[in-house]
């Protein structure tokens, strides 16, 4: 019988290609709703909102703030 992959195990090995990468790996449970460092008030929430916000920003510097919502938004 051939062992299947569990979940974990993937996301571990992305985990890991995106640490080798240079991005930063939080932990879900840190930034999950009702922690200190909480970045979403909800699990329904599949964007986190203030990095968005935060790369928009950067990556857009010229970009006027009611464009930046927009594209938030979108």
């Amino acid at each position: 019988m051939k062992a299947g992959v569990f979940e974990s195990v993937v996301e571990e090995a992305a985990q890991g290609w995106l640490a080798d990468m240079g991005y930063a790996v939080i932990p879900g449970p840190l930034i999950a709703p009702g922690e200190l460092a909480a970045e979403r008030t909800s699990y329904e929430d599949v964007v986190l909102v203030g990095r968005l916000r935060a790369a928009i920003d950067r990556l857009n510097p010229s970009v006027p703030a009611e464009g930046k919502e927009d594209a938030l938004r979108r």
